[in-house]
């Protein structure tokens, strides 16, 4: 009896050991689990934090920035429901010939070319089409001066060059006016240029090519002001910039545009300066300037200033798809039906809502923001918590709607959108 309970008592400190172990690699387990759930979390949020990066797509950032992660491109225009292409009852509007044809090729029936009696038949067109066609061509012109001693007077006659003629050897308008279109409209360097001018059998060296782009600045200087001045006397124009790289160094170029003209300037200078050096915000006399919410346009008090309905919409479109906010979804779809609503009235001649619709607009764009503001609060400052708290990206942006409403307060405007008969493409909401 004794060696049977001795045997129970080894049986049972074996099976305590088997139950130590297996809780020892259960416990490993649980703390690789723990482990793994960790790096899964802090991944996920790495993740989120990508997807929830601005891009070109939802943000007033340029598509430059995109860099090598550029969203699929999509457009801010809402599905119609309707197919592509032309609606039914719409005209239609194909290739219209603006010149009679250089040349004509009557293409006579196969079986009678080469027919001896040709001449014989009355042939008539059935049916015409036309080809438009690009013949590229480089001419050598030999300008000679000639001489010769008149019979009448006795005296030796000699001819002249024509006056644009001063070089033995030279390089004609023609060759000009293409190197230069190449560089400024096609955006090819110099170094391509020449080498393109080379293919057309045109021997010519790139610092001729860079000579003669100068020259077309220089030429240009006076129409480049005319420019300046239209824009200038404009009564809405639109203002933008971006950076890009000049001899290696970030510069910004700046827009001014309005209607057909467009005025653009490289600065190395972003802000008060890079604006001031283009000379076309600060000698306004009135009118209003359309642009992002960027604070150094708004310290220029000569003009009226709006928002530019596309950065909004981009903005808002962040808010939607990426905060998952459904406020901005409804705040975006009244700027679009404001937008339209206005376009309405314009057509018909028509500057401003009626004082109902306008305070519609008004009551329904409060509403909006208001519940915008309650679902993003203000963070709470944590203890021992110092510095400026971080509103975060939807906060601001609802702030910033709220910092437009205050400041188009009792202007009779179209819902936060300038009410005059002249307006830039797209919405603009009015800031003052």
């Amino acid at each position: 009896m004794e060696q049977e309970l001795q045997e129970l008592r080894v049986a049972v400190a074996a099976l305590a050991d088997q139950l130590r172990i297996q809780n020892e690699l259960l416990a490993a387990k649980d703390a690789q689990i723990a482990a793994l759930t960790e790096k899964i979390a802090e991944l996920t949020t790495k993740l989120e934090e990508k997807n929830h990066k601005k891009n070109s797509g939802n943000s007033s950032t340029p598509p430059s920035s995109d860099r090598f992660e550029k969203p699929a491109p999509k457009s801010l225009r809402e599905k119609s429901g309707r197919k592509p292409g032309g609606q039914p009852g719409h005209k239609g509007k194909g290739m219209k010939l603006d010149r009679k044809p250089d040349e004509v090729i009557s293409h006579i029936p196969e079986k009678c070319q080469g027919c001896p009696k040709a001449c014989l038949c009355t042939m008539k067109c059935c049916e015409t089409r036309y080809e438009y066609e690009a013949v590229v061509q480089t001419k050598l012109i030999a300008h000679k001066v000639m001489k010769c001693t008149c019979p009448l007077s006795g005296h030796l006659m000699t001819g002249t060059f024509p006056a644009n003629i001063t070089g033995t050897k030279q390089y004609g308008a023609g060759v000009a006016a293409l190197a230069t279109s190449l560089f400024t409209v096609g955006y090819m360097s110099v170094d391509r240029i020449q080498k393109l001018l080379n293919s057309l059998r045109i021997p010519i060296s790139t610092g001729t090519v860079q000579n003669i782009v100068d020259s077309a600045a220089l030429s240009a200087k006076e129409p480049v002001n005319s420019i300046r001045q239209k824009v200038i006397d404009r009564d809405i124009t639109n203002f933008d910039e971006t950076g890009l790289r000049v001899a290696k160094k970030l510069h910004w170029l700046h827009c001014a545009c309005s209607g057909p003209w467009r005025f653009y300037t490289v600065q190395e200078r972003r802000g008060e300066k890079g604006i001031d050096a283009m000379g076309v915000l600060p000698n306004k006399a009135g009118g209003v300037a359309t642009h992002d919410f960027w604070k150094p346009y708004h310290k220029y008090e000569n003009v009226e200033h709006a928002m530019c309905g596309a950065h909004l919409e981009r903005e808002l479109v962040y808010a939607a798809e990426i905060g998952k906010q459904a406020w901005a979804k409804k705040l975006r779809k009244l700027l679009q039906l404001m937008c339209h609503r206005r376009n309405e009235l314009m057509a018909d001649n028509q500057s401003e809502f009626l004082a109902t619709e306008l305070q519609e607009y008004l009551d329904k764009y409060d509403r909006i923001v208001a519940r915008g503001m309650k679902v993003n609060p203000i963070p709470e400052r944590k203890p021992g918590q110092r510095g400026r708290l971080k509103k975060g990206k939807i906060r601001s942006l609802l702030e910033r709607f709220r910092v437009l409403r205050k400041m188009s307060s009792g202007s009779q405007r179209i819902g936060g959108f300038h009410s005059r008969t002249t307006m830039p493409n797209g919405p603009s909401v009015l800031l003052a």
